[in-house]
């Protein structure tokens, strides 16, 4: 399963689109992580006001608002190759597990390992499997600021005739205010592990040894 041709080729996209992502990945995740501490803070320092002038058009206005939201299009695609990656080789560890009699749940415990097969891989996958689908509320949702079209589709979807507060929904899941302080906390966290994905893809691929001819 793991060696499959299709595997292959999700894993070629993964690795791509990582590669072209992964700085805006990184300060995209950065400033918001500094945003929501000066939220919880309750300070409105100028520094915060430029995180989030950062985070939104890397102070290059519409056109920078348009390579966030292409970046953010592209960073969907990747926590969803992502995930599918994973799901692959949790199958196979899965399987593996239960013909040498260890149960499945220890196939599972195996792939969320946040150390295995090596401390470069786990640092990688496991804080993506915890926070990609956060992650991945908050490009959905962000991508409502960087496209009209983006924007009348969700409204469309979720509020055709208007009756329902859907900017105020929107809103509150992309910034994490949606259970209050103790959200915010989770997607600040969520934040900082989101930065530290790009540092660990590109540690695994410069680390990645010499296929044997």
């Amino acid at each position: 399963m793991k060696n499959s041709e299709f595997h292959r080729q999700v894993h070629f996209v993964h690795k791509w689109v990582g590669l072209m992502i992964g700085l805006f990945v990184f300060i995209s995740c950065l400033t918001g992580a500094m945003i929501l501490i000066g939220k919880l803070s309750g300070s409105d320092a100028e520094f915060f006001g430029a995180m989030k002038t950062l985070h939104r058009s890397l102070f290059l206005g519409s056109t920078g608002r348009m390579i966030v939201g292409t970046a953010t299009l592209l960073l969907i695609i990747e926590i969803i190759t992502g995930y599918w990656l994973w799901y692959d080789v949790a199958m196979t560890l899965i399987y593996s597990a239960r013909r040498r009699g260890a149960g499945a749940l220890y196939g599972l415990r195996q792939s969320l390992s946040w150390t295995r097969p090596n401390l470069r891989y786990g640092l990688h996958v496991g804080p993506g499997i915890w926070a990609g689908i956060p992650l991945l509320l908050m490009a959905v949702t962000g991508l409502t600021w960087s496209f009209q079209w983006w924007n009348d589709f969700i409204y469309l979807l979720f509020d055709p005739t208007g009756e329902v507060n859907t900017f105020h929904t929107i809103h509150s899941l992309h910034v994490g205010s949606f259970l209050g302080k103790t959200s915010r906390i989770i997607w600040l966290i969520v934040a900082l592990l989101g930065a530290s994905l790009p540092l660990s893809g590109l540690a695994i691929l410069i680390h990645r040894p010499a296929k044997k001819k």
